[in-house]
């Protein structure tokens, strides 16, 4: 069986006299890269990141208090997943540069995403129920982003999947983020705890300063 390297077919050499040879690198060029190229390059990076969060997000410890936070964006990010799959037929043979844009800012909306949950499983228990209210916050601004990135999609697209965008969007409009108010009390009081032991120590530094 022939052997590929890149796009350079590799013919069997033989020894009898008209048996093929290598190709000449210089007798191939690299075709050229369509808009829909492109886009299906995007996209598959985007599906990939979308798998990849999946599984990360999965793999944060069940007693997490943020991981069922984490799942809820997990199932937002799948919605526009899906939206992303009813789109690509209707790209068409030249896909507009606005639309290269969208798909462009997903993937680093996910990429961005995918480290913030990789930054939460690398801390532990504690320092995660300390800092839930920033981590909360950091997916509320995923979310954000990809609102975002979804207003700009326009073209000819069947009915159904506009008005599936728009559920869509709605749905990441109205998404929030919130603690229960017990823990963001206890948040709050371990902080303001930290905040008077420092001033405690900046105070006992200035009052010896000159000992």
């Amino acid at each position: 069986m022939a052997s590929r390297t890149g796009s350079v077919q590799l013919g069997r050499q033989g020894s009898s006299a008209g048996a093929p040879g290598p190709v000449p690198p210089q007798q191939t060029s690299a075709k050229p890269l369509t808009g829909t190229d492109q886009a299906n390059i995007r996209l598959g990076y985007i599906y990939a990141l979308v798998g990849k969060l999946s599984s990360a997000v999965e793999a944060l410890p069940d007693t997490l208090v943020v991981k069922e936070d984490a799942r809820k964006v997990m199932r937002l990010v799948k919605r526009c997943e899906v939206l992303l799959t009813d789109i690509q037929p209707y790209m068409g043979p030249s896909p507009p540069e606005e639309l290269l844009a969208v798909f462009k800012g997903l993937q680093d909306s996910l990429s961005e995403l995918l480290g913030h949950v990789k930054a939460i499983a690398a801390k532990g228990p504690l320092a995660v129920l300390m800092q839930a209210d920033r981590t909360l916050t950091g997916f509320e601004d995923a979310v954000r982003r990809l609102d975002k990135c979804l207003a700009a999609i326009t073209g000819n697209l069947p009915e159904e999947t506009l008005q599936e965008l728009e559920r869509l969007r709605g749905l990441l409009a109205r998404t929030r983020f919130a603690l229960p108010a017990q823990h963001q009390a206890v948040m709050d009081a371990f902080r303001g705890g930290v905040d008077r032991m420092r001033a405690a120590h900046d105070a006992a530094q200035l009052a010896v300063r000159d000992i």
